[in-house]
C-alpha cells in the first residue's frame, strides 16, 4: 500500500471531501454575505437598467472579484460580457481587445476606425434586444489616457438609454484616481458607487462556517475564540 499523503490526512481526519480554504475556490463554495449580496444586487440592477458607468471599490480580499465572478455566472443569455482583467493598456490595446471580443471583423488602425465599427455593433445589439457590459478590473492600475477613453466609450448612447455598461472594479486606490481634477468629466459620468466593507465579526463566523459545511464538515471545528482570533488578526478580509 501506498503510504497516505500528508493531504489525504487532512481530509480524512476532519472529513472534508474537499479542502475548505483554497485561494481558488469551487463555485459552490461560494458565500455571499449582506454585504456581497447587496453589492451584487446592485450590479444586477445597474445592469438590467443599463446605468452605464458603475464603480465597485473595496480594500484587496474584500470579495471583489468573488462578487463579479457571481454576477458573470447569473448574467443571462442576451447579455455580451467582455472582462478586462488588467487594464495596462494603451488606447490601441483597449480597442483590439473590444474589436476581437465583439467580432468585429477589420482590426481597427485607429481611433476613428474602431469608433466607425464599433457604433454600429452597438445600434445592432440595442435592437436585437441584448445589452453589453465592458467589466474593468483592477482599476487602481488604470492610466488617465485610458480613463478618458473609457469615459467617451460611455458617451455612445441613445436620448433614453445607455448602449454600453461599464463596470469599474477597483481597489480603493482608484477613489484617489478619480478625485483628480483632470478625471472629474470622469467622475461625473459614475451613476452607481459602492464599496465593499471587510466582514464583520458575526460574518467572519457564517463564512468559516459555510466554507466547513460545504467541504463536508458536520461538527464545530473552530472554537468561538478562535474564529474571534481568526477575524482579529485577518481584518475581516476573507
Amino acid at each position: 500500500q501506498h503510504p497516505w499523503k500528508i493531504e489525504d490526512m487532512y481530509l480524512s481526519h476532519y472529513s472534508f471531501s474537499t479542502k475548505p480554504f483554497q485561494t481558488t475556490a469551487d463555485p459552490a463554495s461560494i458565500w455571499l454575505g449582506e454585504k456581497h449580496a447587496e453589492a451584487l444586487a446592485t450590479l444586477q440592477y445597474g445592469l438590467q437598467e443599463n446605468k452605464g458607468i458603475l464603480l465597485l471599490t473595496g480594500d484587496v480580499g474584500t470579495g471583489k472579484t468573488t462578487v463579479i465572478n457571481t454576477l458573470l455566472k447569473k448574467i443571462e443569455d442576451n447579455v455580451i460580457a467582455v472582462m478586462i482583467p488588467d487594464p495596462g493598456l494603451d488606447p490601441m490595446d483597449l480597442y483590439h481587445v473590444l474589436a476581437n471580443e465583439f467580432k468585429i471583423n477589420e482590426t481597427p488602425r485607429n481611433k476613428r476606425e474602431f469608433l466607425n465599427h464599433l457604433k454600429p455593433y452597438l445600434y445592432e445589439t440595442y435592437y436585437k434586444g441584448k445589452s453589453i457590459l465592458l467589466i474593468i478590473d483592477e482599476a487602481q492600475n488604470i492610466s488617465n489616457e485610458l480613463l478618458e477613453e473609457i469615459r467617451l466609450l460611455s458617451n455612445i448612447e441613445l436620448a433614453d438609454t445607455k448602449l454600453i455598461n461599464i463596470f469599474i472594479v477597483g481597489q480603493n486606490e482608484f477613489n484617489s484616481i478619480i478625485a483628480e481634477n483632470r478625471n472629474r468629466a470622469f467622475k461625473q459620468r459614475i451613476s452607481i458607487r459602492y464599496h465593499l466593507d471587510p466582514l464583520t465579526n458575526s460574518e467572519t463566523h457564517e463564512y468559516i462556517t459555510h466554507r466547513l459545511q460545504i467541504a463536508g464538515s458536520d461538527k464545530e471545528i473552530f472554537s468561538s475564540k478562535a474564529i474571534n482570533d481568526i477575524h482579529f488578526f485577518s481584518n475581516g478580509f476573507p
